[in-house]
């Protein structure tokens, strides 16, 4: 059972309108493409939990912070009164591991895999013990892409690799939940941190960015395709007028999020697509009303 989906991330999602809206620098792009890979990584995981998973709970994406220190788990599965966590990596090249460290194979250490192969086991127990959490846990550094190997690890090493991943889920998933099992579910997502790890928005002026909604897909920005109908060119996926202006909203709010709404703006983003009338409308219902001055805008 998912208690809690996978979603795109803020930082992600801001990274990809972008890209769509303005000329991003090389780094950036290179940051794009990584994060990328890992959803598809990560989507790869979740197919095979969808098909043999019989009994458990499956929180994604989780984010907490203990003692002023950020981390993430990308999936968490409790099971057979045990919690199982998967730290998933769609390598795209072979690696070796020795001596309780990765490498790629011309030597080179892999430190980001390393270093949060240490860490992230780390804080997560200082989570449970800080909230007198009593269920035992198993860390996975987890590699989806059946195209390359690792090499060198045991099986007490807690590496799987992609033909493992259908094993250990199939074999500690056949014993059903109990109720202490959900309340633990519950409570980790509670504990979850919130708030934006760091402030990861560029200064960029509005009049730099290409206008226009972009589809929830992520790859292009929805067009016109009658007064009342828009259709994404990439997903094929169509909305009514409402569902465009929210929308455009929700993009606006990503990348100004203290942005005043305007009709003014609204149908800028738009691209004169709907009307001011209709904007005015669907903020009236939808929104709250204020005046400064001769300024209308909306929150």
């Amino acid at each position: 059972m998912i208690i809690k989906e996978r979603k795109f991330d803020m930082e992600l999602s801001y990274l990809l309108q972008l890209s769509i809206r303005a000329k991003l620098s090389y780094e950036d792009n290179e940051e794009i493409d990584t994060r990328i890979k890992g959803i598809n990584g990560e989507r790869s995981f979740d197919a095979l939990v969808n098909q043999h998973l019989k009994h458990g709970l499956v929180l994604n994406n989780l984010q907490f912070n203990v003692n002023k220190q950020y981390f993430q788990i990308d999936a968490l599965i409790i099971m057979k009164g045990q919690i199982f966590i998967f730290e998933i990596k769609n390598m795209y090249c072979d690696v070796c591991y020795k001596d309780n460290l990765f490498y790629f194979l011309n030597g080179t250490p892999i430190e980001k895999l390393n270093e949060q192969r240490i860490r992230t086991p780390k804080l997560f127990k200082i989570l449970l013990t800080q909230n007198l959490i009593d269920l035992p846990f198993n860390y996975y550094t987890t590699f989806v892409n059946p195209d390359y190997k690792v090499y060198g690890y045991q099986v007490h090493d807690n590496i799987l690799e992609y033909q493992d991943i259908y094993k250990i889920i199939t074999e500690n998933s056949k014993i059903t939940i109990a109720k202490y099992d959900e309340y633990i579910a519950k409570k980790l997502i509670d504990l979850q941190y919130t708030d934006e790890k760091f402030n990861f928005r560029k200064r960029i002026n509005i009049e730099d960015l290409g206008m226009g909604v972009v589809c929830h897909c992520h790859v292009a920005k929805y067009e016109k395709v009658s007064n009342r109908k828009f259709k994404c060119p990439a997903c094929k996926k169509e909305v009514n007028c409402n569902d465009y202006l929210q929308k455009a909203i929700e993009d606006i709010h990503l990348i100004y999020p203290m942005e005043r709404l305007t009709v003014s703006l609204v149908k800028k983003w738009t691209e004169n697509y709907i009307s001011s009338e209709k904007i005015r409308t669907y903020l009236n219902i939808h929104h709250k009303i204020f005046k400064n001055g001769p300024l209308t805008f909306y929150r």
